[in-house]
């Protein structure tokens, strides 16, 4: 279940029927991977009362002693890097990505003097624009690089196949798109979307640039810190899925 709307009820039901004896089941709550120095509302209702706890970021184990960790950065900070790097190419595709809803700054950004002379300095082969339902219309991308392989849509049923051919990613800092990205082993840089609610995003890609998984600006910066990655600049291997560490949890719960 995601979400306090779904999650809280249907928990809070099977806890109070443990408590009256009327069935026997164990609760077990995994905070969400965008939730990186708080706890979400859904957490702060429901930890105290699940059976297991799960966090996915090493820094909320400080805000509750009795959550258990498995996610995928290494405890201590030292031992984070597998000595495996992602390095940029210019044989392939920009693609740029908005996700599910919409991110006109960004779209605007792209379509800019600056932009498309940046990427013409890149060589790269071709330029993917994933849209979304935003309203602003490319114009400049489309008159400067009609001998370049540009294409713009609004929505496709899975991007994985673009992530894993394009040489990079430019796009918002939704969680699944950086999942996705990092996972697929490809150069990502991100640009939090501040319009939307909480500003989870920021917290995200803000910690993960940190760690040096991934590139990250403010929109009002994007063409300068684009100028700064070069072919020679290098980011961390993504670790792998935390699946082993959960299963033993789990076991050791049932």
């Amino acid at each position: 279940m995601n979400g306090p709307g779904t999650c809280v009820p249907i928990s809070l039901s099977a806890f109070l029927l443990n408590k009256l004896h009327i069935i026997n089941c164990k609760t077990v709550l995994m905070e969400s991977f965008t939730c990186v120095h708080h706890f979400s509302l859904t957490a702060k209702i429901l930890s105290p009362i699940v059976d297991l706890f799960l966090v996915k970021w090493p820094s909320l184990l400080q805000l509750k002693k009795s959550s258990q960790y498995i996610g995928r950065l290494p405890l201590l900070p030292e031992s984070s890097d597998n000595g495996k790097h992602i390095s940029l190419t210019t044989n392939s595709y920009v693609l740029i990505t908005v996700g599910s809803t919409s991110f006109d700054q960004l779209i605007e950004a792209v379509d800019s003097k600056e932009f498309v002379s940046w990427f013409k300095k890149r060589g790269f082969a071709g330029l993917h624009i994933q849209k979304g339902r935003g309203k602003y219309e490319l114009k400049l991308v489309l008159s400067e690089l009609k001998d370049y392989d540009v294409q713009v849509f609004e929505y496709k049923n899975s991007l994985n196949e673009e992530i894993t051919r394009a040489s990079l990613i430019i796009g918002h800092a939704g969680a699944g798109t950086i999942l996705d990205t990092l996972e697929a082993g490809k150069p990502l840089f991100v640009v939090p979307n501040s319009s939307l609610m909480n500003n989870h995003q920021a917290e995200l890609a803000e910690e993960l640039n940190e760690g040096h998984y991934l590139w990250c600006s403010h929109i009002s910066h994007l063409i300068q810190e684009l100028e700064k990655i070069t072919c020679d600049s290098r980011l961390k291997e993504f670790p792998a899925s935390e699946t082993p560490a959960l299963q033993l949890l789990l076991k050791g719960l049932f």
